[in-house]
């Protein structure tokens, strides 16, 4: 029972994995991760706030920073909006791992 209790408050950010606690690289890493995910599960967050469709007609494909011909849906439109007002992670992010910011559309049928 005592793990369940540990695991929910690991889970809440009250307290830190075994794991991270005996490793500071993995601080560092967790860190970075989390300054990267965040603003894409916000801006996912904001899209159900506003009741609007993530998936465009092409959302597949790398993300960039400058602004398409063609529009591409309201998430990548959304990113890339939040990277080029500032935030500098998001910016960052989108710069360095264009190769691995592929939406899932071609990898998951999505029903």
């Amino acid at each position: 029972m005592a793990d369940i209790h540990c695991t929910f408050r690991v889970a809440r950010g009250k307290s830190r994995s075994v794991n991270v606690q005996l490793n500071q690289q993995a601080k560092g890493d967790v860190k970075y991760n989390i300054e990267k995910l965040l603003p894409t599960v916000e801006t996912v967050v904001q899209c159900g706030r506003q009741d609007l469709k993530l998936k465009g007609d092409k959302d597949s494909g790398r993300l960039s920073l400058e602004e398409p011909l063609k529009k591409y849906g309201n998430f990548r439109a959304l990113l890339r909006s939040r990277a080029n007002g500032g935030d500098i992670p998001l910016a960052n992010h989108i710069r360095t791992a264009a190769a691995m910011l592929l939406t899932p559309a071609r990898r998951f049928k999505m029903k």
